[in-house]
């Protein structure tokens, strides 16, 4: 659903700009308020889900004791660089490096948002749980491994071949993207104990704004600097993060908190 209004809005966005007038940037500007406003308040309606009872002794800082999913979040803070890699890195490298046309990357992002709306469910049906999550999170840095490699190959080549190297390069980076997204939300709810979902989403959340902060500076500096060695790195960083998910993910479930041992035993 987010990316199918992402994509109504870069068409929205596009009118906008062909029209280059002041009171449609105004108008377009002042919809997109009421819009946050009107979801905002849609929340109103949703029932309540009810309160799962809190052990007494249950400490409000238990994540922070978690050393496992706290390996898990910086898992999480690398393999949420995929945004920046399209987002960032892609067109830079279309502009400076390639001879494909810079307004490719319009057309190569809508791409990218129609395949998520597509397959976004589908793919996610395996990572229902730890290990699925886990394997996920593996083929996820794999992909997008694959993908950072085959759109360096688009560098210097003719505008059809950098097109169809850029083109395979954003189905690749979005099967990583569905696979990290179907694997981080199952690690983050499963790895936490009920009690303490708030805390567990908060220090996870913390982790994928650290990533999406460091992304743009990341990305940029190794594409611009240091070119296709730069793509190399992202690929290995992708890959080798991918690789450790399963291993870190058992590790977090065998020390994963038993809310039970928290409630003192009756005598």
């Amino acid at each position: 659903m987010t990316n199918v209004g992402f994509s109504i809005g870069t068409v929205l966005g596009g009118l906008a700009l062909s029209h280059d007038s002041p009171a449609v940037y105004a108008a377009e500007l002042l919809g997109g308020g009421s819009m946050f406003i009107v979801s905002g308040l849609a929340y109103l309606w949703l029932a309540d889900p009810g309160r799962v009872p809190k052990p007494s002794s249950a400490s409000r800082w238990l994540v922070l004791r978690d050393r496992p999913f706290a390996v898990v979040g910086l898992i999480n803070a690398v393999l949420i660089m995929n945004a920046g890699i399209l987002n960032i890195a892609l067109p830079i490298w279309i502009v400076e490096e390639t001879n494909a046309p810079a307004s490719a990357f319009a057309g190569l992002l809508l791409v990218n948002t129609v395949l998520v709306v597509l397959f976004q469910v589908p793919m996610s049906k395996d990572a229902e749980d730890v290990r699925g999550g886990a394997r996920a999170l593996l083929r996820s840095g794999l992909w997008l491994a694959s993908c950072c490699v085959v759109i360096a190959l688009a560098a210097g080549r003719p505008p059809w071949a950098a097109l169809a190297f850029l083109a395979v390069g954003v189905v690749l980076h979005t099967m990583g993207e569905l696979l990290y997204s179907a694997g981080t939300w199952a690690l983050s709810y499963e790895l936490a104990p009920d009690h303490a979902q708030g805390q567990y989403q908060g220090m996870f959340g913390l982790t994928s704004q650290l990533g999406i902060a460091i992304t743009p500076a990341v990305t940029a500096v190794l594409i611009v600097r240091y070119g296709w060695v730069g793509w190399v790195v992202l690929a290995a960083v992708m890959a080798t993060a991918g690789l450790a998910a399963p291993a870190v993910a058992r590790w977090a479930e065998r020390c994963r908190p038993d809310a039970a041992a928290l409630v003192p035993a009756e005598t």
